[in-house]
């Protein structure tokens, strides 16, 4: 089974450890998406964060330009839909909050290159 994990916070090397160990406990092909460079800013303090491509037998970490490297809710992934047509997954499972625009993209390129594809949606996002 083919998993791709989208999330601008699997940019940390401490976040990908859990999806490696399912690749590796359970034998599943797992693709995580995350941004080449984000800039985190939370509480006040900037962090820098640049991600690594990773190919280590079937867990993978795919970085992407972004449109943004600091706004968690208005960025796009570039070349996004050749890396979902290169990976045509099983599932899409994104972690981000609702009202991200990344979505519409995640959701527009499914249909065209992932089309059986099943999506999941998890949020942290408080009200």
């Amino acid at each position: 089974m083919k998993i791709a994990i989208i999330s601008h916070a699997l940019v940390q090397e401490v976040c990908q450890n859990r999806w490696k160990l399912l690749a590796e406990e359970y034998g599943h092909e797992v693709h995580l998406i995350v941004p080449k460079l984000w800039i985190s800013t939370w509480f006040g303090n900037k962090t820098v964060f640049e991600a690594n491509e990773v190919h280590n037998h079937n867990f993978h970490v795919h970085t992407l330009p972004t449109t943004s490297t600091s706004r968690w809710d208005r960025y796009f992934f570039l070349s996004f839909d050749a890396k979902l047509r290169s990976i045509k997954p099983d599932i899409i499972y994104i972690i981000h909050e609702e009202s991200i625009w990344v979505h519409h993209q995640i959701y527009l390129y499914r249909k065209l290159w992932a089309p059986d594809a099943k999506i999941i949606f998890f949020s942290i996002e408080f009200i």
